[in-house]
């Protein structure tokens, strides 16, 4: 993914995308050694509905392009850019759920 529909999606829309999405910033939390920083990454518009006519025009999505029509207060793509939050709050999971990463590479995060 990062390598194929990533980067086509900063193209915004092209033979891939037909719609796109300006996205807010996200803020990550990262360790990288034991020491936690904390980075606010701002996406900007990105290609978020994939051209096409099956089952619908441009109905399928890449995961940063999913919502939750459950849950229509929610960002557009938080199981993709902030799983660890997405899965704390959905399980109700206590404190000692971290939602600090050691390996996130959509946020340049990266575990040798």
């Amino acid at each position: 993914m990062a390598t194929t529909l990533w980067p086509r999606a900063t193209d915004g829309r092209n033979a891939t995308y037909d719609g796109t999405f300006d996205y807010e910033a996200w803020t990550v939390r990262a360790a990288d050694g034991g020491e936690e920083t904390e980075s606010e990454i701002v996406f900007g518009p990105l290609g978020s509905v994939f051209r096409g006519v099956v089952g619908g025009r441009n109905m399928a999505r890449p995961p940063w392009g999913w919502f939750d029509r459950d849950e229509q207060d929610r960002r557009q793509g938080e199981w993709f850019f902030a799983p660890a939050e997405t899965v704390k709050r959905h399980f109700d999971l206590d404190e000692s759920f971290s939602t600090t990463y050691i390996h996130h590479p959509i946020f340049s995060v990266l575990r040798d």
